[in-house]
């Protein structure tokens, strides 16, 4: 453990290392001027000239001479009369641009063609085409600059425009050695009838920016094609004046089949929104998405947006992300307006408002009818007319305060809304939960909610399992029921004895009555109709131990029942009615839970039947926590996805670990990151592990394994389990030498399930180890296992080391696309 904190420490201060003056102090050598520097520098390419580490001095021709003769290689006329098939085509896109074209991909392309033109689609073959054809013609437009080979750009165009090119996606550079400026950019959208998707973008490297002439050279390119159903124009640095925007969207009223509208990273005035609104309000134009993200939108831009929202009958994706300037006022206009959209499915607000303005949520915003309204009343009355929106992201945006009452009750009434991001938004007290309890309670659609980072505290988790579970206060509270009896016997427990103890503590943890118990409670229970899915408490330490905690996941995760009073002549008989349990992702990581809750966990999983996904990260449940969680898993047959990272597990939670992964057969991902399972502990999971069928993903990281540890599992687990399922393992910083890569290598060698494994922060293993152990994986292993260290064989293996040259921080003239054009468009 002290080697990964010191191997820790040493790539901080490498990584820290900027200049060479910190370089020389931090070797304690004296520190050289810049003609020192490059003196010896100098002195270092000489010495390397003699002593033969370099070949002869290459000729490098100039870029246009390369691209000239890397062109008549891969002439594009002729391949297309040589390539006839998919497969053909997706070897060209990995030879030529070294892209994987999936099947996944050349689906999606296809679908997103085929919406508007169909024919353009063709058969399932042209796929891969259609994406070497895209990246052969963003190829001609981008070298115009260092070779203005136009015959050659309009050659590429003519026939992407014959093979109907419907994506195309460029970038902006300098056209100070380009006579016709940017009428490459007209040509290319006059001449593609059949592009859908344009893409326009900058480098990280230049700062080129969407000028008036630029902008008319693309409006006119957009006036002359009738198919354009999405354009992207995000950070071409739109200038603050309404010209540029007000030019570009005269060229967008033309294109009606127009769906998609994205203007983000462009700082966007309130004269700007009036002609984005144009789009919006445009009878022959149904936009169906637009993204505004970090626009830098004020409240009064939001003014002219909300009007535009109120007119609008198609929108049904809006992204107003990092626009935190539109304020309360700005964001209450939006909000209001938008319930009155007909069509909008998912809303973004995240970022929209700094904490420093959580104390204004309650100030009024006028509507488009000079009527005032508070960020509650918006919200209310959105939740309240709105029903078609479906997901509603408001995380990091400081609203806590707007959950009101009336708010949270519209909430609940909402017939759509079904995923809601609450994380972030400030402290949400313990009447605020209390509603959030009766709105899920109501909630006949809402299946996420995410509560992540809140400050929710006890006294809210117990209001919101009242509001979640109780109509009413019962009399005698729940939590002071008797504990069942504790008396240990000397006699041995049978099975049936031990099964009655788990049933009379689960009753006991998990608030579950007795069929007179329920009768009794009948008048304070809710008609139990949670819908929920997903529910996520991530970074709430205010939970801790508190027992309504154990009570709310007792409650949701236990199958229930309720007991309904008879109708018949006697009037006595009663009917025992199944509840629906759907939550399938519980999210609890960072929350302080005790092992009580760890045992209430496993009581109830031991049941349930629909979760798949349980995340208890950085809990400290310890050894008692993973016991209780083992015990409980044994007959479940849902989960599949159990993240323990962190929790203190040490050897002794070890054994359980392997008790856990031995008896369950259904769990297909276990992370047991950080938690020092040991010698001791990794050896009962190497021996579950040898019988095992199931599990397909483990993350065994940070656990002290050393070389005796990754010998067993080598050995024992890997090598003992001709069935095993298992792809990924993850074995980072546990202090592995060479004698125990090497007996993993023995057991990755003779394994055929293992596709990828980590081995990355182990720094006691020597580079001449791991190349013998890279090499030979890649010659022996059948299933082609990957090493997370592979890449590092480029500094270390002396085969590769003697074709590389490295090379100073490059010159501010020289960037790294003439490199990559001087080695040949590689």
């Amino acid at each position: 453990e002290d080697d990964v904190c010191a191997a820790q420490r040493f790539w901080r201060e490498v990584n820290a290392v900027r200049t060479f003056n910190d370089l020389f102090v931090r070797v304690g050598h004296p520190i050289w001027d810049a003609a020192e520097t490059n003196a010896a520098l100098v002195n270092t390419l000489k010495n390397s000239v003699q002593k033969g580490y370099r070949g002869p001095p290459a000729h490098l021709p100039p870029p246009e001479e390369l691209i000239r003769k890397h062109r008549a290689e891969y002439n594009l006329q002729q391949l297309i009369d040589t390539t006839k098939d998919e497969e053909g085509w997706k070897a060209l896109l990995k030879r030529r641009w070294g892209i994987e074209h999936t099947d996944k991909e050349g689906q999606k392309d296809k679908q997103a063609t085929k919406k508007k033109n169909p024919s353009s689609c063709g058969s399932d073959s042209k796929n891969a085409f259609q994406k070497y054809l895209q990246l052969e013609l963003q190829d001609a437009i981008q070298q115009l600059p260092l070779c203005p080979d136009f015959p050659h750009f309009y050659n590429t165009l003519k026939i992407a425009a014959a093979h109907g090119l419907n994506q195309l996606e460029t970038k902006l550079f300098d056209i100070s050695s380009i006579t016709s400026k940017y009428y490459y950019l007209t040509q290319s959208l006059t001449l593609l009838k059949g592009l859908e998707s344009f893409k326009l973008g900058t480098t990280s490297r230049t700062h080129y920016n969407l000028t008036v002439p630029l902008c008319k050279a693309l409006t006119k390119g957009l006036m002359s094609n009738p198919c354009l159903v999405r354009l992207d124009v995000s950070g071409c640095g739109l200038p603050k004046g309404a010209a540029p925007l007000k030019i570009l969207i005269s060229g967008l009223l033309r294109c009606i089949h127009l769906e998609t509208l994205v203007l983000n990273g462009n700082s966007i005035t309130q004269q700007g929104m009036a002609s984005v609104c144009q789009v919006l309000t445009h009878t022959q134009i149904r936009l169906k998405q637009l993204s505004l993200v970090s626009c830098g939108l004020q409240s009064a831009a939001a003014s002219d947006l909300a009007a535009g929202l109120m007119s609008n009958k198609s929108l049904q994706v809006l992204l107003l992300d990092r626009n935190p300037s539109l304020g309360v006022t700005g964001l209450s206009q939006i909000v209001y307006n938008l319930a009155f959209s007909p069509s909008l499915t998912s809303l973004s607000l995240s970022h929209g408002l700094p904490s420093s303005h959580q104390r204004l949520v309650s100030s009024s915003a006028s509507d488009s009818a000079g009527q005032t309204h508070s960020l509650d009343e918006a919200l209310a009355k959105f939740f309240s007319f709105n029903n078609t929106i479906m997901n509603l992201n408001l995380w990091e945006s400081a609203v806590s305060g707007s959950f009101t009452k009336a708010v949270l009750k519209a909430m609940g009434k909402n017939t759509s809304l079904m995923h809601l991001d609450v994380a972030n938004v400030g402290t949400l007290g313990a009447t605020t939960m209390l509603h959030f309890g009766k709105a899920l309670a109501h909630s006949c659609v809402l299946e996420s909610v995410i509560f992540d980072n809140n400050n929710i505290d006890t006294l809210g988790i117990q209001q919101f399992y009242a509001g979640l579970f109780l109509k009413k206060r019962m009399q005698t509270d729940i939590s002071t029921k008797p504990a069942a009896s504790t008396n240990k016997s000397n006699k041995q427990n049978t099975m049936a004895d031990i099964d009655a103890q788990r049933d009379a503590r689960r009753r006991e943890l998990l608030d579950l009555m007795s069929p007179t118990e329920k009768r009794q409670a009948e008048d304070a229970k809710r008609d139990f109709r949670l819908t929920l899915k997903s529910l996520s408490f991530n970074g709430n330490p205010g939970l801790s131990t508190h027992e309504q905690t154990v009570k709310v996941i007792g409650q949701v995760l236990h199958p229930r029942s309720i007991v309904r009073s008879g109708s018949g002549e006697g009037g006595g008989e009663t009917e025992v009615e199944s509840i629906e349990q759907r939550l399938t992702t519980l999210s609890l990581a960072r929350c302080a839970l005790s092992q009580r809750t760890a045992e209430a966990l496993g009581l109830a999983l031991e049941h349930n039947n629909t979760l798949t996904k349980l995340d208890l990260q950085s809990n400290s449940l310890g050894a008692k926590g993973m016991e209780h969680l083992a015990l409980g898993l044994k007959h479940n047959r849902t989960l599949v996805e159990l993240n323990f990272s962190n929790n203190g597990l040490n050897e002794a939670g070890g054994i359980w670990v392997g008790t856990l992964v031995e008896t369950n057969s259904t769990l297909t991902s276990i992370n047991l990151f950080q938690n020092k399972l040991g010698i001791s502990g990794i050896k009962a999971v190497a021996s579950a592990l040898a019988k095992n069928t199931g599990l397909m993903h483990l993350d065994l990281g940070m656990n002290l394994l050393r070389n005796k540890g990754a010998t067993l599992l080598a050995e024992i687990g890997i090598l003992g389990n001709k069935a095993s399922a298992l792809a990924t393992l993850g074995l980072k910083f546990n202090l592995i030498g060479d004698s125990g890569l090497a007996a993993l290598g023995k057991a990755l060698i003779a394994n055929n399930s293992l596709t990828h494994v980590y081995i990355a922060g182990n720094n006691k293993i020597t580079d001449k180890a791991l190349v013998a152990f890279v090499h030979k994986l890649q010659e022996e292993n059948t299933s082609k296992c990957k090493v997370d260290l592979a890449a590092r064989l480029a500094l270390i293996d002396p085969k590769r080391r003697q074709n590389i040259v490295w090379v100073s921080p490059l010159p501010k003239k020289i960037t790294i696309e003439q490199i990559q054009q001087r080695a040949g468009g590689g």
